[in-house]
């Protein structure tokens, strides 16, 4: 050592040192620990998020926090104020008006909008539509994330599978407070115009009052009986498809009106007939892929395409049965079977 030339022992400390800060800077980020906020509506349940916590822990150093909020505007900056005090890396959202709710739109130069953390989110309608995202290929703002509802006119092409319009007739109930639902409205009166369907819609402007909403919502469906209509239909509505399916569905029931449903839930674990769905672990693994991918610095949120879930086809066994409705049996055999008594025991988990 003590032959060296003195600038090459400058340059090994020099060296030495830089190994030495690289080494430590790799555990560093090798270990690092994020900490990533769920925040869904209430009366929820959390089957994708359970998921989607596992599989991020599994695939990284994580901390979640989980917020609910009641959908409300007059809750909003409460939720916003909540968030910013957790001083998330990322936020993940479920559903439209949450995710509206946080990033805003990009037409709307709103002081509350979140747009300086990335935000992904899962189970929402038509997040282009909804201004939410400029685009699917490329969201050109800081968020992103996972989309599972199809055109209402393919999910129409699939309803007229099972069964002929007999009266020509549909008729559905949609909160028209929520801008997804009202964009479904939108599209399936363009359908009906263009097929000679006969729409009936009822519209529910909710008071944020659990039973009131609820007597709404029943009433609503006693009066669509009364129409001879041959479906009703449940668009990606929170307050409809989430919040009162339960209630809607067994009204249905009682009332005979077989229910094709845009979303799960209220096929799964409620009395609606059949639907599309799609599975809560496949879009668990899809959102947890962009979770990761943002959060390692690999792209930037405005840069993830929005990703389109596959539909399957979901028929409620025991309303099957009950309504004495029995699908071709081709399309039988695409289909997931349910039995409602099963989805009722995993609501009451």
């Amino acid at each position: 050592m003590d032959n060296i030339p003195r600038i090459s022992r400058k340059a090994l400390v020099a060296a030495a040192l830089i190994s030495l800060f690289l080494t430590a800077f790799s555990a560093f980020a090798g270990t690092k620990r994020f900490h990533v906020v769920f925040v869904t509506p209430v009366k929820y349940n959390y089957s994708l998020e359970d998921v989607l916590q596992s599989v991020l822990e599994s695939r990284m150093s994580v901390d979640v926090t989980r917020l609910t909020w009641s959908t409300r505007q007059d809750d909003r900056a409460d939720l916003i104020k909540r968030i910013r005090a957790a001083k998330p890396d990322l936020i993940y959202t479920w559903g439209t008006p949450t995710t509206k709710a946080i990033a805003g739109t990009y037409d709307v130069d709103d002081p509350l909008n979140i747009i300086d953390i990335p935000v992904v989110f899962a189970t929402v309608a038509w997040p282009d539509q909804t201004k939410i995202i400029r685009s699917f290929e490329r969201p050109g703002r800081n968020v992103t994330g996972a989309t599972h509802v199809v055109p209402v006119a393919e999910q129409m092409s699939i309803l007229l599978r099972w069964g002929a319009l007999k009266h020509s007739s549909i008729g559905t109930i949609y909160n028209v407070l929520e801008p997804n639902s009202v964009l479904a409205i939108e599209a399936l009166k363009k359908w009906c115009d263009e097929h000679h369907v006969t729409l009936y819609a009822e519209a529910i402007t909710p008071v944020w009052n659990s039973d009131v909403d609820r007597t709404a919502i029943t009433d609503a469906v006693a009066r669509l009986a009364t129409k001879k209509i041959d479906w009703l239909y449940l668009g990606p509505d929170t307050l409809v498809a989430l919040t009162h399916a339960g209630a809607l569905t067994d009204a249905a029931l009682e009332a005979r009106l077989p229910t094709f449903s845009a979303v799960e839930i209220p096929v799964r674990r409620n009395s609606a007939l059949w639907g599309l769905y799609m599975p809560a672990e496949h879009e668990a693994i899809k959102v947890a892929d962009t979770v990761v991918t943002i959060l390692n610095n690999s792209a930037s949120a405005s840069d993830i395409p929005v990703f389109t879930m596959r539909q399957n086809i979901m028929i409620n066994q025991d309303v099957m049965t009950a309504l004495n409705f029995y699908p071709p049996t081709a399309l039988r055999k695409i289909a997931n079977m349910v039995k409602g008594a099963d989805g009722k025991k995993e609501v009451a988990k």
